[in-house]
């Protein structure tokens, strides 16, 4: 069995007060894995996480549980470190393949509500995609972007041809700003056609006095 060295107050204190930049939410899995098992690992706690050294660790536990949000706290269950671990892995990333099918499926149906903005549907398409992630069968990222513009209402059809027909494929991180902006001309232009509309309407031509040209004869008065 592999043994490490009793944590000192110093480490316990470091340990305890590490910042983190976020904490474990039921959509954010895979990267709050990614930020703490680095620090697991350089700290020398990794072992107690893999049950390599199955003894409990309250210094793990409450380094641990200081990532975890108040709404993914209800998995911070377990008499020992890799227990706990383990049980915020099942609440978070369950991997079965009917979860797998209904992702997948949701991903490649998705469209576009009548009535639904472009943040909505976008933050729609990548909680699927995020929980995906999540259970070890991420999207690649390329076609996640096409599944995300096919979905889209017809009338950013003109939008799905100019990505699509772009040689270098647009990264993910482009698509809020792209489809806010288009949001934006789309609405934008009735409003200033309207404008320019009731303002040219609103010019009698009657009270136009145009000057007339030098060599036009001004009209004779009549009788």
């Amino acid at each position: 069995m592999a043994l490490l060295a009793s944590f000192t107050a110093v480490e316990k204190a470091s340990n305890m007060n590490h910042k983190f930049a976020f904490t474990l939410k039921p959509k954010n899995y895979t990267n709050w894995k990614t930020m703490l098992q680095p620090f697991l690992e350089s700290t020398n706690m990794f072992p107690y996480i893999d049950g390599t050294i199955p003894c409990p660790s309250p210094t793990i536990t409450k380094s641990a549980s200081g990532t975890v949000s108040e709404e993914s706290f209800a998995y911070v269950k377990g008499t020992t470190a890799k227990e706990i671990w383990d049980n915020l892995e099942r609440g978070h990333a369950p991997h079965t393949q009917s979860r797998e099918y209904t992702l997948k499926s949701q991903l490649m149906r998705i469209e576009m509500k009548g009535d639904e903005l472009p943040s909505a549907y976008l933050a729609r398409a990548m909680s699927y995609a995020t929980d995906l992630q999540n259970i070890g069968k991420a999207l690649d990222e390329t076609d996640l972007v096409m599944l995300i513009l096919t979905g889209l209402r017809e009338e950013c059809n003109g939008l799905k041809s100019n990505v699509l027909g772009r040689e270098t494929p647009v990264a993910l991180s482009d698509l809020p700003t792209l489809l806010a902006d288009h949001d934006y001309m789309l609405h934008k232009q009735p409003t200033v056609a309207a404008t320019f509309s009731s303002a040219f309407n609103s010019i009698s031509c009657d009270n136009l006095s145009l000057p007339l040209p030098n060599n036009t004869p001004a009209a004779s008065p009549q009788p």
